[in-house]
């Protein structure tokens, strides 16, 4: 991943260029993680703080939610189409 400051310290690797021409950025991979962990945390709190009743409907609803997050990924930290991801992707998919 690639820090975005401009001044980066010379010991500092070079970003691995991913297929796609594109470089994983730490906001790139934060962003998702953030939006991960609220679908996650909102998750939690159907489950062991429930305000209302737990339905098959909310059930699926969430599990929709987690689709469309995961189709929103951007292609640089996808798993598709990759035959060895990079760690930062592997612990975006599988937190």
């Amino acid at each position: 991943m690639l820090e975005e400051t401009s001044d980066l310290p010379e010991a500092y690797p070079a970003p691995s260029q991913i297929a796609g021409g594109g470089v994983v950025t730490i906001r790139m991979f934060l962003q998702e993680f953030t939006s991960l962990a609220e679908l996650v945390n909102d998750n939690n709190h159907m489950f062991f703080a429930p305000k209302e009743r737990l339905t098959s409907s909310k059930l699926l609803d969430f599990y929709h939610k987690y689709q469309a997050w995961y189709r929103k990924l951007p292609a640089l930290i996808s798993l598709e189409g990759k035959k060895e991801p990079e760690p930062h992707i592997l612990v975006l998919q599988y937190v």
